[in-house]
């Protein structure tokens, strides 16, 4: 807690906390290292694989679950070295079409993870609405086990977290209780673009990954046609 009194005389650039410690433990403090002008990045250290939501709650950057190897603290370090503080960031834009990227100042974001992308490219799809956690878990993770879903939708969340944090955007996702959405305030998207009006950027293919996206791609390809038939006989 010393650096906490004297944040300014002391330069911690990452923190390895063990969740579990006397006094204080590793999420409260990691809560109130948030409230520093620049807090440090933040490494979980913990013998219980059941603390890695509250990890990912209080944002941090990595997990180490005990035993961890030499190489899981190398790429603890790396991940750090590589996260962007939001703020840093001046441009975010979403392409749906045909397909689905993300891309922050004019950078693709790579994913480590697909499904990660994909509950990313559902939350951009429902346009900023709470979505509810069982509707998430039937249209991107259907076909599985419900419970193990839940259970696979919890890691997926957190890796996109994650994900999103490396490139300094990490608010744009916002997670309650049962539900999560994405903040679109500050995000280009030509499909919301399509939603204003700007009906000519769709040319018949919408997210074409992800099969849940196939009704709204439809109804997309119904409008364009008869639009265009619509022309069609102006011109005639």
């Amino acid at each position: 807690m010393e650096y906490l009194r004297s944040p300014d005389t002391v330069k911690i650039d990452i923190l390895f906390l063990d969740i579990e410690m006397p006094g204080i433990d590793g999420v409260s403090m990691a809560e109130e290292l948030k409230k520093l002008s620049k807090p440090p990045r933040i490494v979980f250290v913990t013998g219980y694989e059941k603390h890695a939501y509250a990890a990912w709650k209080a944002e941090a950057v990595d997990f180490l679950l005990k035993p961890y190897e030499k190489e899981d603290i190398r790429h603890a370090i790396d991940r750090c070295k590589s996260f962007r503080r939001t703020g840093d960031i001046s441009k975010i834009e979403i392409k749906c079409f045909p397909s689905f990227d993300l891309f922050v100042n004019g950078v693709p974001v790579k994913f480590r993870n697909k499904k990660a992308k994909e509950l990313l490219a559902y939350l951009v799809h429902c346009q900023g609405k709470w979505v509810i956690t069982g509707d998430i878990v039937y249209d991107v993770f259907g076909g599985q086990d419900e419970e193990q879903a839940k259970k696979y939708y919890n890691v997926v969340a957190y890796r996109l977290r994650r994900t999103l944090a490396e490139e300094g955007i990490g608010s744009i996702l916002q997670i309650d209780y049962g539900k999560c959405r994405i903040d679109t305030d500050n995000i280009v998207c030509d499909y919301y673009r399509y939603l204003g009006g700007e009906s000519e950027l769709f040319t018949g293919s919408y997210m074409q990954q992800y099969s849940w996206a196939e009704p709204a791609a439809a109804t997309m390809l119904e409008r364009k046609q008869k639009l265009d038939k619509s022309k069609e006989s102006t011109v005639l």
